[in-house]
């Protein structure tokens, strides 16, 4: 069975200089309608270690901590086609074109599971690192982490790798090989009287990056372990 990876999070981000809180209350949402009038609190919204937190009972998480301001969804349980994080993004942008946004981002969280850590663990050391200068340390190597920078138009896109575990329950874990992906554009350099647009063409987009990613991660990292699992077995 050839492995992919499995998409479960996704968080939009907008770095904005001077940002006002009071922009983010989710009934001055609803009212310029960024959010539909039926979305309901899972929790009181609160503020801890300076991070304003907005949790919806869909899955939907607004953070704002300094000039940032995170769209947070879980997508264990969603189709890609399903999410709401980008059309409230693009909403926000739309109707709050005052603003001075300085960089957009787009963080996924994705992955694999293994047999068990060390076979996760020498994924990344014999086929990222080519895994032929063995030493005597890596009995004891427990965990590895590789980190990927590519170039995009008017961006980049990082790519961080690593063997972990996941928690399904207080007893029961799953190894697995994290890909934790972030695409940064700064805006900041862009003519204000164009930068709007260029950002709700950056969000309307969204699509094309995690395309990127997936096609990167499956294509890229995991189809090298497909061949190698198959000469192991062959």
């Amino acid at each position: 069975m050839n492995r992919t990876v499995d998409t479960r999070q996704f968080e939009l981000v907008l770095v904005v200089e001077k940002h006002n809180p009071i922009l983010l209350n989710p009934e001055f949402l609803k009212v310029k309608g960024i959010i539909p009038y039926y979305w309901d609190l899972a929790q009181p919204p609160t503020y801890i270690d300076g991070v304003a937190l907005t949790v919806f009972q869909n899955g939907v998480y607004i953070a704002h901590r300094g000039n940032a301001i995170a769209f947070f969804e879980d997508v264990r349980e969603k189709n890609l086609n399903e999410l709401e994080v980008p059309d409230v993004v693009y909403r926000y942008v739309e109707r709050l074109p005052q603003e001075n946004y300085q960089a957009v981002g787009l963080n996924l969280e994705g992955h694999t599971i293994f047999d068990d850590q060390d076979t996760a663990r020498n994924y990344l050391q014999e086929i990222l690192l080519s895994g032929d200068r063995p030493h005597t340390s890596d009995q004891n190597l427990v965990q590895m982490i590789s980190n990927f920078v590519y170039k995009l138009e008017g961006g980049v896109f990082t790519l961080t790798v690593r063997n972990t575990e996941l928690e399904l329950s207080k007893t029961e874990h799953i190894p697995v090989l994290l890909f934790a992906a972030n695409f940064h554009r700064d805006l900041s350099k862009i003519p204000e009287a164009e930068r709007g647009q260029t950002l709700s063409e950056i969000i309307e987009n969204w699509e094309d990056d995690v395309d990127t990613y997936q096609d990167i991660v499956n294509n890229k990292f995991l189809a090298q372990s497909n061949r190698l699992i198959a000469s192991a077995y062959g």
